[in-house]
This record gives C-alpha cells, structure tokens and sequence, in this order.
C-alpha cells in the first residue's frame, strides 16, 4: 500500500514480493524490536550485527522528528535522529509492507505540526477503554500523536477523583437520554458504573505513550458542569440540588466563580489528575458558559465588585486566571475552546478554534502576542456531524486559508484536531462510523498541508481499508461519505435522514 499521510518528499516505484523473513541491523536493537512488536509486521524480523536486508541508523543532522526511507526490491535504508522519528520511519515501512507485497520507494519525511490529535467525547456516551485502545492503534497507523479526552459535562462525569467519591460513582448517572432532535428523552438511566478509574486512565495513559501519543485531559469548567453540580450543589449559584442534564444542549447552570467553593474544587481536580496525565496541557473547557446566574448571584456580584470588575466576562476572565495559576503549581500549561478569544488569556494557553464565525481580527493579536492554536474548524471537523454536512472531501479540501487570519499568521497553527461529539453516537459501531475514514483525511492535512489532490487521496484509501477491514472497523463507505445532503434527501425517507446512511450499512452487514 501507499502511505497515508502522504510524505513531504517521496516517489515511489514497482511493487516487489514481500519476504517471509527479513533481517536487521540498527543502533537501537531494543526500541526496534518494541516498535516491530506493537505496529504487528506481518514479516518476521531477525536481529544481526552483520550486514543484513534493513539498516536502521540513527543520524543527528535529521530535524525533530524526521526520517529518511529508501526502500528498494533488494535492502531497505531508514534514518532517524529521535525517538519520534524512528516511529514514524517504522510506520511507515508497515504501510509499505502491508498485504503479500512490498511497495517500494524514496522518502524524506516530517510533520508539518506539533500537535496532530483526535478528541472522543466521553461523557455524553462512555467509550470502553478497549475502544479506545484500538482508535489509539489506528491513530499511531496514521501518525497522529495527541487524544484529547472530554470527560466531563453537563450529561455525565467519567473520572473518579479521590476527594469526593461519590462524584463519578452519582455524577455519571442520568436519568434518561435524549433520543430525538425535537428534545424527546427516554426514561432508561444512563451511565451507572460507567466511568474511568484512575488506575484504568493511568495505564491507558502509558499504553498511548508505546504508541507516541499524548493524552490530555479535558474538565469542563466553569459551563457543562451539571455532572459534579448534581453530587455537589454548592457549586452553583443557587446551590440547589439538581440532576444531571438528559438533554443535550446548553445549560444555565454553571459554576459559582465567586465563590472559594469552586476554587477549591478545581484544585482538588487538578492535583489528582496531574498525576494520571503526565502531558504538559491540561484542558480547562471554556465553551458555552452562559452568564444569566451571574448576574444575579450576590457572590459573583460581590466579588466583581471587590475586583473592579466590569461585566461578567470580565468575571470569566478572572476565573481562568485564577485556575492558571492551579494548573502553573502543578507543571500544567492550560488548554481552551475559542470562547475566551478576544480576553486576556493566561500566557502558553493553547487555544482550540472550532468556531465557523471567528475572523481575522479575532484570531491576530491573539497570535502576535505569541499565542497559538489548535484548529478544530467545526465545518471540517467535527465528526459526529452528518456525512452530507460533512463530506470526506470537504474534510480533506481544508486549508488554513479557511480559517480567515491571513497566510502571515500561520506561524501561530500548532496543529489540527478532529473531533467526536457521543451525543448521538451511543455504541462502538456508529463511533467508527462517523471516525473512518475520516481520520485519515484529518492525518494528512496534519501531516502534510501540501499533500496531493482528493483523486489521489482516495485511491491511496482504496488500499487502507484493507487494514480497516482486518482490524473489525466499522468505516462509512466512499460511496455514502461523499453524499450530499440534497442526494440523500432523494434517497431516504424523513424518518430515516438523519441515520447518515448508517443504518442502511449495518442493514446491508446482517
């Protein structure tokens, strides 16, 4: 197979016949075997000090991350400078070795950003942490290297946090879910039992790490708190008792920064999971927080009043400095959604951009003061949204001219993020569904900004599958995922528009 992401330099030539047996000489014989090990080579490989079919050598003058390929019918050549490279390189060779024949080719090769991830919402929908294992293995298959967990919100909290015990053991429970886009919920609880030790989130923490991923953690605050306000009501303003929220949406009630309460609750939350997540950003939330209660909260007014503070964004401003200065004592640098663009943000915040309506002026002093951003640019992807809102061409089809900004403020673009909002994907199958293939588009814009056109992208897919298909992944076809909406509205029913084709699929499966 080609390789996906495409490389910055390469070319490629015959196909050759894979050998059964292949032998090695590298410089670092212990992490090559363990890298053989976890990408599962179909080859057997065999260590030798003499001179052998692969050479793997390391080579200080190669950059970060780079790594040069040359893989020809007769030996194959890898160089490396770090640990990251060596990955990649090997990553690469497994795609070239993919099936019963060896691709063969000439590749230079790096990343074009730092931060290439995935975000899985958990708490609308929890996500088994094998699941999440196998999207960790496809993730390192196509060289994305951050996952970002959402684990809390107003519909559920999915870690356990020591100090209060009975946060994710109630906080996780709802007493229905919301089935139909009118707002119609259920009656079925949801969620009891489901959530994530700290034990479990610690070794899933060191398993993404074989595979030279990042994990971070997301705490929805001080909006989408309903979960811990639900177990805990002195959160709020109004510190009344209240229940995880059924619905999906936005919720009015939030967290009462104006008083300790909630400082000390963030604290207690940031000290534990500091912890489990050994990544350097640890992701605060920001989105959506509605200020109606501030406004008539004695204790957010009295605290604006004592601040000299002139409205309540000004109050939220306030808050994340204070949770900075947490997130600092514990080696933390915070991590937001776009919300907060426009306001004096914590200095080394990295910032989330989802917004379809943000412009240039939004997004330039916020760079040229040294800031940067992680683009997660709703229309492109968002991956819970519908295949005919979302085509896997428009998906691939983005450039950063996108965002609006300006080529000049490129330089502050650390990397690219897809995310999966669970709201209406409730089990493994729709989750793959809506993530494949998908994924591998959001690896190449990652990867390579100048990677070759869509007609090329797919036939280089075509060959993918076969390692979808072998791995049980449940990918959308290329015949659905590039639907339009007017099309599929002509296809199906009403009732049946919104399934995406899903249903259609697991219909044919059967």
């Amino acid at each position: 197979m080609k390789i996906i992401p495409q490389p910055k330099n390469f070319s490629y030539g015959k196909k050759a016949g894979l050998k059964n047996q292949y032998t090695v000489n590298t410089d670092s014989p212990s992490e090559v075997k363990n890298i053989i090990e976890l990408l599962d080579f179909s080859p057997e490989f065999i260590f030798s000090k003499n001179t052998a079919d692969i050479s793997i050598m390391r080579d200080k003058s190669l950059a970060e991350n780079e790594y040069l390929l040359n893989c020809s019918r007769d030996c194959i050549d890898i160089s490396y400078n770090d640990r990251a490279g060596l990955f990649y390189a090997l990553v690469s060779l497994s795609q070239l070795m993919y099936g019963s024949f060896l691709q063969t080719a000439r590749i230079s090769d790096r990343p074009d950003y730092k931060y290439r991830g995935i975000m899985l919402d958990t708490a609308r929908h929890y996500i088994p942490i094998e699941k999440i294992k196998a999207i960790i293995r496809s993730m390192a298959f196509y060289k994305l290297n951050f996952l970002h967990l959402h684990l809390t919100d107003d519909q559920g909290w999915r870690v356990e946090i020591k100090a209060y015990p009975s946060l994710a053991e109630r906080g996780s429970i709802r007493g229905g879910t919301q089935i139909k886009r009118s707002g119609q919920c259920d009656t079925e609880e949801y969620g009891a039992g489901l959530y994530y030790t700290q034990k479990e989130l610690s070794e899933l923490v060191a398993y993404a790490a074989e595979y030279h991923i990042n994990v971070i953690p997301e705490i929805d605050i001080p909006g989408h708190l309903l979960g811990a306000i639900s177990v805990i009501p002195e959160l709020s303003c109004e510190g009344k008792t209240v229940k995880v929220r059924k619905e999906w949406g936005v919720e009015d009630t939030i967290a009462c920064v104006g008083k300790n309460k909630i400082y000390e609750f963030v604290e207690n939350i940031i000290s534990e999971l500091s912890l489990v997540f050994p990544c350097e950003y640890f992701h605060i939330g920001g989105d959506e927080v509605p200020k109606i209660k501030w406004k008539t909260c004695a204790d957010c007014q009295a605290k604006m009043k004592r601040l000299g503070l002139k409205d309540e964004d000004a109050l939220q401003g306030y808050f994340y400095i204070e949770v900075n200065k947490i997130l600092q004592k514990y080696g933390k640098k915070p991590m937001i959604w776009d919300e907060k663009l426009g306001t004096d943000l914590p200095e080394n915040t990295l910032l989330q951009l989802w917004r379809s309506e943000l412009r240039d002026n939004q997004c330039a002093d916020y760079i040229e003061k040294g800031g940067q951003i992680v683009v997660s640019y709703g229309p492109y992807f968002y991956f819970d949204y519908d295949y005919s809102q979302t085509p896997l061409k428009k998906t691939y089809s983005y450039t950063n001219a996108d965002i609006k900004f300006g080529t000049e403020l490129e330089k502050g673009i650390f990397g690219i993020e897809g995310t999966v909002w669970t709201e209406w994907i409730r089990d493994k199958e729709k989750l793959d569904f809506n993530l494949y293939p998908r994924m591998q588009a959001l690896s190449e814009k990652c990867w390579n900004k100048n990677a070759g056109n869509y007609h090329d992208f797919e036939s280089r897919l075509k060959e993918h599958f076969l390692y979808l298909n072998e791995h049980d992944v449940e990918y959308c076809p290329l015949n659905i995922c590039n639907q339009s909406f007017i099309t599929r509205m002509k296809i199906f029913s009403k009732k049946r528009r919104n399934d995406d084709g899903y249903a259609e699929v697991r219909a044919a499966k059967k």
